[in-house]
């Protein structure tokens, strides 16, 4: 299973890796417009990174895979749909690893952009993740491709919203207690929501 979840993993990366890497790429290309514009925009920019990747990879693959005649591919082969769709969740993971690592390295490199980087606004920006694209994926095949686009839909405007608003991310005070509650929780939904995808995959 891990041999075939590995090989999963690399056909979703490899199969869309140059416009994937460019995305991965587009937030250090336009970071000096970010910072040169709105501070508070900036602030959450981080919401973007993993978000980017997702778009990237595993959006464009379920796009693909919205097919009837590519749905029934899939299940043909042998691999059960439990481990194609554990693969999507796994890999959404990975996505908010690596946005962790960009932060992290944007932090140390841009010191004048106001980044947050205490323990609880990472947890609510994992949380954050983890609700988006497990509610994501979970719309995808248990419903159908148009579905799925809802929550890019809303999590982009509420981005928009709050840089808008003048509230910047690293203001917004959490105590890590709660956050880390609260990123727990989503942890628990996702993986709800994948055991939901599994047992109701159309």
């Amino acid at each position: 299973m891990t041999e075939q979840l590995k090989y999963l993993i690399l056909k979703d990366l490899s199969f869309r890796f140059k416009i994937g890497l460019l995305e991965f790429l587009l937030p250090w290309i336009l970071i000096g417009a970010i910072v040169e514009g709105s501070k508070t925009f900036a602030s959450y920019i981080i919401f973007f990174l993993p978000a980017a990747l997702f778009t990237g990879f595993i959006m464009f693959n379920c796009y693909l895979e919205d097919n009837y005649s590519t749905l029934n591919f899939l299940k043909s082969l042998p691999v059960s749909k439990k481990l194609l769709i554990r693969e999507k969740f796994l890999l959404s993971q990975l996505f908010i690893i690596i946005g962790i690592i960009e932060i992290y390295i944007f932090y140390l490199l841009l010191p004048g952009i106001p980044f947050p980087f205490q323990l609880s606004h990472l947890f609510i920006y994992t949380a954050v993740m983890e609700i988006y694209f497990g509610s994501y994926l979970y719309l995808f095949y248990c419903v159908n491709f148009f579905a799925s686009r809802i929550p890019p839909n809303i999590y982009g405007c509420l981005i928009i919203l709050l840089s808008h608003s003048g509230i910047e991310f690293q203001t917004i005070s959490v105590s890590p207690p709660l956050a880390a509650v609260i990123m727990v929780a989503s942890l628990i939904i996702n993986y709800l929501l994948m055991t939901i995808s599994i047992k109701k995959m159309r």
